[in-house]
């Protein structure tokens, strides 16, 4: 599986991050992995949801919640997690979730090696969090976007997912997420600091260049799951993946012990 490529340097570890608003209340979730982690990750979901996760292809709202094991979940989960609730989110909801996510990436800082960020949207999502990040004087830290990221790759999946369950009150247990999760916060994350960023995001005072990065536009689950495992960004306008063929991922899958998820794929 190849590392990921961003701005010529090489990433194994990433924290991807994910957002839903509720009846107002954000909730933001950090998941950080490395690539092999990623792989376990996969493997977790496809053993834990059966039928009801299709890897690289079910997005969080396409399931009824209340029947995802999102307990058990955390608990195999073998990376951090990291999450945010602010009950009185200001109205520009993007430029909120990039503050609390540079937030909770500060908290999860420091990490073992390189890291990257992965932004959910386009472009213009990433160079907000890119931004934020450097509010809180964090500038080696490379955030990227990846369109519809939560079908590319399963720490974006997992952090929709439970973006999603938190926010809706879904069955999980405080003890699961303060045993389990390196952050459970309530309210605006240590409320100075989220709206610092939050102002100073808005008010323009960073800027950002998104980095180079490999991206790909995939609209099977098996061009996907080639995408994930070479480590390319979705986009949606990007260059299209021509073959279907997942053996290498899956013979990969098979020889690391990941059999749920390579029975999976297609």
């Amino acid at each position: 599986m190849n590392s990921l490529l961003i701005g010529g340097d090489e990433y194994k570890r990433s924290v991807a991050f994910d957002a839903t608003e509720e009846s107002g209340t954000l909730v933001t979730v950090g998941v950080a992995v490395t690539r092999e982690q990623e792989a376990q990750l996969l493997n977790i979901c496809c053993d834990e949801q059966n039928e009801q996760y299709k890897p690289f292809a079910t997005k969080s709202r396409q399931l009824n919640l209340n029947e995802v094991p999102v307990g058990e979940l955390i608990r195999r989960f073998p990376g951090r997690i990291a999450i945010g609730r602010c009950t009185e989110p200001p109205n520009q909801d993007l430029q909120a979730e990039a503050a609390h996510s540079a937030v909770l990436y500060n908290k999860l800082n420091p990490f073992e090696s390189a890291t990257a960020v992965i932004a959910d949207g386009d472009e213009r999502q990433a160079e907000r969090l890119g931004r934020a990040l450097k509010t809180l004087r964090i500038r080696d830290t490379p955030a990227v976007p990846c369109h519809r990221s939560e079908s590319y790759y399963p720490q974006s999946y997992f952090a929709d997912l439970l973006a999603a369950a938190i926010a809706r009150d879904c069955e999980i247990t405080s003890s699961d997420l303060q045993e389990e999760c390196e952050l459970w916060t309530a309210a605006s994350d240590n409320g100075d600091r989220f709206w610092e960023v939050y102002n100073k995001v808005g008010a323009g005072r960073h800027s950002y260049q998104v980095p180079t990065r490999e991206e790909r536009l995939a609209n099977k689950q098996s061009t996907r799951a080639k995408a994930w495992f070479n480590g390319c960004f979705g986009s949606n306008s990007g260059e299209l993946l021509q073959t279907n063929s997942t053996r290498r991922v899956k013979n990969w899958l098979w020889r690391n012990e990941y059999a749920a998820a390579a029975e999976r794929i297609s």
